[in-house]
Formats: C-alpha cells, sequence, structure tokens
C-alpha cells in the first residue's frame, strides 16, 4: 500500500475556466490515497521521539483520517492514540487540532476518548458545531448550514459548552475561523500563556475575541 501512496492537488484561481466551468473562487481539489497517515501510522515512532526529547508542546492531529477505516478499527487505533498521550509526562503540554468529521458517533467517540487527556484544542465553527451535535450539546437547530461570519455569541456558548462538558487536562479551546479568532480558558490557568499563544495564532488577524470560561 505504501509503494501505492500518491496524492494530486488540483489549485484554481477565481474565475479560472475548467471543461465549460468557471470557477467563482479560488479553490483546491486534492486526491489521496495515503494510508501512512490515514492509519496515523507514524505516531508510535514520534511519541517515542518526544519522550527522548522532552519538549514543552506537543501538537497532535490527524484523527480525522482515522474516520475511513472500518469502525472497530478506528476505535481501537484511538485508543492506542490515548494510552499513548497518557503516557507522556504531564509537564509535557499536548493540543489536539481537531478537523472535519462527518460521522458523529465517530465523532462522539473519539473526543470522548482524547479530549480528556489534552491540555488544548483547535477547531473551526464547523468542526465544533459538530462537536455539539455529536454530544447533543448547545444551538444544534441554528446550526445546520454554513455561515460566511458564525455569530460570535454562538460560538462563545459553544466554547463553554465544550469546557464544561469536557473534563480531565482540557483547558483552552482555541476556535478559529476566517473572520475572527476566540481563545477560551478555563480560571485558574496562566493568563499569560493563553495570551502568548493567543497572539502567535492570530497575529495575521485584525479582529480578535478573548473570554475566560469558568
Amino acid at each position: 500500500d505504501r509503494e501505492r501512496e500518491r496524492e494530486e492537488v488540483d489549485h484554481s484561481t477565481c474565475d479560472s475556466q475548467w471543461g465549460g466551468v468557471t470557477s467563482g473562487r479560488a479553490n483546491r481539489f486534492i486526491l489521496s490515497h495515503d494510508v501512512t497517515n490515514a492509519e496515523m501510522r507514524p505516531l508510535e515512532k514520534y511519541v517515542d521521539t518526544v519522550q527522548a526529547h522532552k519538549p514543552d508542546v506537543l501538537v497532535l492531529s490527524g484523527v480525522h483520517m482515522l474516520e475511513g477505516l472500518q469502525p472497530e478499527h478506528r476505535m481501537q487505533r484511538v485508543q492506542e492514540v490515548k494510552t499513548l498521550l497518557s503516557s507522556l509526562s504531564p509537564s509535557i503540554t499536548v493540543h489536539l487540532e481537531l478537523a472535519s468529521i462527518a460521522d458523529l458517533a465517530f465523532l462522539r467517540a473519539a473526543s470522548e476518548a482524547l479530549l480528556p487527556v489534552v491540555d488544548s484544542l483547535g477547531l473551526n465553527e464547523q468542526e465544533l458545531a459538530s462537536l455539539s451535535r455529536a454530544h447533543n450539546g448547545v444551538h444544534n437547530d441554528i446550526l445546520q448550514k454554513p455561515v460566511t461570519v458564525p455569530p460570535v455569541e454562538l460560538m462563545s456558548d459553544l466554547l463553554h459548552w465544550t469546557l464544561t462538558h469536557f473534563r480531565g487536562r482540557l483547558s483552552r479551546v482555541h476556535f478559529h475561523s476566517l473572520t475572527y479568532h476566540i481563545t477560551a480558558t478555563r480560571i485558574g490557568v496562566s493568563e499569560a500563556n493563553a495570551c502568548e499563544g493567543f497572539v502567535w495564532r492570530v497575529r495575521a488577524l485584525g479582529i480578535c475575541s478573548f473570554f475566560f470560561a469558568q
């Protein structure tokens, strides 16, 4: 399988033409056959490296890739990821970047397993809304369709819900959209560290919002 792995990416600009169709916006189409990342195969070696070098922060992504596996295999892999993260030193801050997962049952199971063993979570408006729907959270009737500018008050409620619903180590959620960012942290978390992380992630944006959730 690894010998046949490949990825093809087609980028189009606004007004690009292809087969008589004109693109209304800049976009990209990605065709990928990537077994290595689809099964998160590098994770064990990655964790070994982390344990050897003892960094301050570990950033993890790719859990959404497991959705393509058979249900029993993907949950087995999620549990293996949880075990590996739990084996790390508590001094290592773990950030999970959550991408889009269409299967809400898988999203529910994966988030229940992993969010309590990470310190920080990053996601956008679609992923945040899906996380809430997977757990019968809040505002599920409002966020069924994509919006150009997600309402700040709704995103704030969803972030507060996330921090109150998931316990364990999770203490910060970083929400990012095309128009603004929000960082939500639990009271008691270092404000200086939260602000520093926030600034690094939104330094190129002009619209920012910051609040603390208890």
